[in-house]
């Protein structure tokens, strides 16, 4: 395992706790061990969660300015952080997460 970075902690634009309505998500953030990557190559990356409740859903969506890309991130049923996933557009895969500055919050 390996704990999320500084730079993947301030990147999450998620972390507005206000918005998002839960503590308990920024403090998780805070503390994740990403424990996995995705296999195509893109830098979406997986969090230690309870494996025990099933089903994700996206909590909050940042769009990357100039690009027709997203960044979202999932909480599994039991409302614990799975997943920080890229969604692109382009034909080849993003390899790194963009600079945060470039991230605009949508609303959900």
């Amino acid at each position: 395992m390996i704990r999320a970075s500084a730079r993947d902690q301030a990147f999450c634009p998620y972390s507005d706790r206000q918005r998002l309505g839960a503590e308990r998500l920024g403090t998780q953030f805070a503390g994740a061990k990403v424990v996995g990557t995705c296999g195509c190559g893109c830098p979406s990356i997986y969090f230690a969660h309870n494996a025990k409740v099933g089903g994700v859903e996206v909590v909050a969506e940042a769009a990357i300015d100039g690009t027709d890309d997203a960044v979202l991130l999932f909480v599994n049923s039991g409302g614990d952080l799975h997943s920080m996933e890229y969604m692109w557009v382009s034909d080849s895969p993003p390899s790194e997460f963009p600079d945060v500055s470039a991230l605009k919050a949508q609303s959900r």
